[in-house]
């Protein structure tokens, strides 16, 4: 099991890399605007490597993968979603929305996730819960309506809105498609996650091949690529290959409940990257806004431990 001091810092990595990834993915759509197109490729290549990797390593896994229908289908819908739908989707609404924002909206995913779960009858909203959630959307107002910065301030308010609307959406499919997937590897958690994933990844590519297709009409000719696009995809790829194996391995030893708790990570490096990168200035309201949101995280899982006594903290404590 990881020390505590191993702990913060592989959960601080973990959050760092997925803010990161917003802003490569940002800086990606600012200088080659092809959403699907760069969907397709960190996708696809993600699933190739987690495929070379995994038949390397679980040869003997390989041969006796056996899946029922049903949880093919969950598979499946997973990957199309978080893979496919999702991925594309934070593409498309960082042409128009500053990352900073896409990352608290993304912050809010435990909550949606929970009222998805209320919704499909397996969550229980105490008062206390929805104080939490309440407090929590209430942290991500400010920044809404807050201006954007730099290249984002010219967006025409009709494609800022659009762009948040996008991003939201796919917060939900996001969050769906985790309740899914934990449906899936409470009967299947000894199959390797690598595998998992790069299935998941492979269909998520089709996806959004898919979609490149129908916007596009295979016109390669009309895509103009810049000399560095070849080393953000990569990054890209690799950010993402590094977030859901680090996510998967304190998977391995922690609840899910307790890594997200440190979703408001997320954000604070939102707003450092932004910063470093895109020179923000770190305001009063974006401050308020992520007290707020902690405030909120903090209130609902307090109550999630109470209520819900086998969200421990450590999970399997012989996982070395």
């Amino acid at each position: 099991m990881l020390k505590q001091g191993a702990f913060v810092i592989l959960i601080g990595v973990l959050y760092a890399v997925f803010a990161g990834m917003t802003f490569i993915n940002s800086k990606l759509m600012l200088t080659n605007p092809y959403p699907f197109f760069v969907g397709m490729m960190r996708s696809f290549g993600s699933a190739i490597f987690l495929f070379v990797y995994g038949m390397i390593v679980h040869q003997q896994v390989l041969k006796s993968f056996v899946l029922p229908k049903n949880r093919w289908r969950d598979l499946l819908i997973f990957g199309a979603l978080v893979h496919g739908l999702v991925m594309s989707g934070l593409s498309f609404c960082v042409q128009y929305i500053d990352p900073v924002k896409v990352c608290f909206i993304l912050a809010l995913c435990p909550f949606i996730t929970a009222i998805l779960q209320y919704f499909l009858g397996n969550e229980v909203l105490t008062p206390k819960k929805l104080i939490g959630l309440i407090v929590g959307f209430c942290g991500l107002v400010p920044i809404l309506l807050a201006t954007d910065h730099g290249k984002y301030a010219a967006v025409p308010q009709h494609l800022e809105i659009l762009g948040t609307v996008v991003c939201v959406i796919a917060t939900i499919l996001f969050a769906y498609g985790w309740i899914i997937m934990k449906r899936f590897l409470k009967d299947y958690s000894h199959y390797p996650l690598e595998i998992i994933n790069g299935i998941a990844m492979l269909v998520g590519g089709f996806v959004s091949f898919i979609l490149f297709a129908a916007t596009t009409w295979f016109d390669m000719k009309a895509l103009t690529f810049t000399a560095e696009f070849p080393s953000l995809v990569s990054a890209f790829v690799v950010s993402s290959l590094a977030t859901y194996m680090i996510y998967a391995y304190l998977l391995k030893t922690y609840s899910a409940t307790f890594i997200a708790f440190a979703g408001f990570l997320e954000p604070v490096f939102g707003m450092l990257y932004g910063v470093a990168y895109m020179g923000h200035k770190v305001t009063p309201t974006s401050i308020g806004a992520l007290f707020i949101l902690f405030i909120g995280l903090y209130i609902f899982y307090k109550e999630e431990l109470r209520t819900n006594p086998e969200q421990n903290v450590i999970i399997d404590p012989d996982n070395k």
